[in-house]
């Protein structure tokens, strides 16, 4: 591999990191948040509507961009996006600005999401779906690394906000490498021959199936991060406990991504998505009944469902390999929706019925994707 590919890798990898650190965000601090805003839980969560808004209303305009425009052009919008998100939220003490940077911090996740796909493919070629859930590994990576940082600082004594600024040592690194680095290749003319296209029965079909899965992932993911938090401190942990717990699921999803990268070399990604499913609703279900366990249920509970997204990727990328950057960007876009409606679905529930409701919303949401995943399996040519 050249040094111009090993850069490549390097900055997709970045991106994959610093896009988990900021998408738990506003969940690992939505205590710290109500506080300062003043706010109930309700209307605080609206600031992970305003994420997802960013993200969906910008994932297919940027995919299409990175065929217009090359893949360096959109990178560099969501790097700035991202950065403007941590700054901004660390120092605003005004609601609706707070919406505003977390818009900011939506936009750069979808430029995340259209971009580096197709870098990876460029880099690793057949490789490529591993390289997609080593990436996914990296992105449980930063979803461990804002908790934790943030528990390490409200244990020492300092403001919730200073692990957002240990987060920014990223885009410092980011920016230098794609100033020095070449990405003509990445636009998805030269990367359809780089995938295996996937035979379906009905394409249009097969792409609804994932972006409704995708959908799901996402409802699924955003509950179990937005509430753990505040669940942990309704049954009686202090602040610092509270943010552990947390990072007990994104440990999960970070291992299971590593993991599952070998397990892909060898295993289908389409008996993948199911079997996950499967496995994340048994184990959700088992803390629901027994009422305990929960670090260890969420910790696997996010070794099996953190992969998930970068193996709906994989699939989508493969369905329509001449589009790759906007098949990329639809599987964003459907995530982005449901977390844009599901915050606000969740904050009514939670503020009815208390923050332990999460948790049976979540087992709905998984029985969904299992459904989903296993019409899937039946759209493709064996």
């Amino acid at each position: 591999m050249d040094q111009n590919k090993k850069r490549i890798a390097t900055i997709a990898f970045a991106m994959y990191f610093l896009t988990g650190a900021s998408v738990i965000v506003v969940g690992c601090s939505l205590p710290h948040l109500m506080q300062r805003y003043g706010l109930d839980v309700s209307y605080v969560v609206m600031l992970g509507s305003s994420f997802a808004l960013g993200r969906v209303c910008t994932a297919y305009l940027l995919g299409k961009l990175v065929q217009k425009k090359g893949p360096k052009f959109v990178l560099g919008i969501g790097v700035s996006c991202l950065t403007l998100f941590l700054l901004g939220l660390s120092v605003v003490d005004q609601f609706y600005l707070g919406l505003l940077c977390a818009c900011f911090g939506g936009i750069g996740m979808a430029a995340q999401d259209c971009v580096c796909p197709c870098l990876l493919s460029l880099v690793y070629g057949d490789e490529y779906a591993s390289k997609l859930s080593v990436g996914q590994a990296l992105f449980g990576l930063g979803l461990f690394a804002t908790p934790f940082l943030m528990g390490l600082c409200l244990k020492h004594d300092l403001a919730f906000y200073v692990s957002y600024y240990v987060l920014l040592v990223i885009p410092s690194v980011v920016v230098p490498l794609m100033v020095v680095t070449s990405m003509d290749g990445g636009s998805d003319t030269s990367n359809e021959m780089q995938v295996k296209e996937l035979g379906v029965k009905d394409k249009r079909k097969a792409m609804g199936l994932l972006m409704l899965a995708s959908a799901m992932y996402s409802a699924t993911f955003n509950t179990l991060t937005m509430y753990t938090s505040s669940f942990a401190l309704e049954m009686g942990m202090d602040a610092s406990s509270a943010a552990f717990l947390l990072t007990a699921f994104n440990v999960g999803a970070m291992c299971g991504s590593f993991v599952f990268s070998f397990v892909l070399k060898k295993m289908k990604a389409e008996n993948v998505l199911c079997m996950n499913n499967c496995v994340a609703f048994v184990v959700v279900l088992g803390m629901v009944v027994f009422k305990k366990w929960y670090y260890a249920g969420l910790f696997v509970t996010g070794f099996f469902i953190g992969v998930l997204f970068s193996v709906m990727i994989s699939l989508a990328t493969r369905v329509d390999t001449k589009r790759m950057s906007v098949a990329s960007s639809l599987i964003a876009t459907s995530g982005g929706c449901t977390e844009i409606v599901n915050p606000l679905l969740t904050g009514m529930l939670v503020s009815s019925f208390g923050v332990s409701m999460a948790y049976p919303f979540a087992l709905g949401l998984l029985v969904v994707s299992i459904v989903v995943s296993v019409v899937l399996k039946r759209q493709i040519i064996k």
